[in-house]
């Protein structure tokens, strides 16, 4: 009679590096960029799996720069939209708009473009 195997077998997980532990980012900049593309591309997740209509809300992070910031920061999909149309637009938490000039603001967020100074803060 066959009787069935069980084989166990030890593969160790990869250790992946951590946030503090990635290459630095090396600009304020920078890292508003990469939040922008982190936020694009969980809103065309969203949009690709969507089941029904569209949300009233979308969720994003804020785009402050601040290394050690993951705010997350709700706002109509109108108003993320029109902050995309301008390269040079972020979306921040009302207390993260340092070095920013403030284009618009809400209770629960902040429009902001980079002054000539928060371009290369650290």
């Amino acid at each position: 009679m066959d009787r069935p195997v069980c084989l166990f077998l030890y593969c160790p997980t990869p250790r992946l590096p951590s946030v503090r532990e990635a290459e630095p980012i090396s600009t304020n900049l920078e890292r508003r960029s990469l939040l922008r593309e982190v936020n694009e591309r969980i809103r065309d997740a969203n949009d690709t799996f969507r089941v029904g209509d569209v949300p009233d809300t979308v969720e994003v992070f804020c785009e402050c720069g601040q290394p050690d910031c993951l705010q997350r920061l709700v706002v109509s999909p109108e108003i993320y939209e029109s902050v995309r149309e301008i390269d040079g637009h972020f979306l921040v938490a009302p207390t993260h708009r340092q070095n920013a000039e403030v284009v618009a603001m809400d209770d629960a967020y902040c429009v902001v473009t980079l002054m000539s100074d928060g371009l290369h803060s650290p």
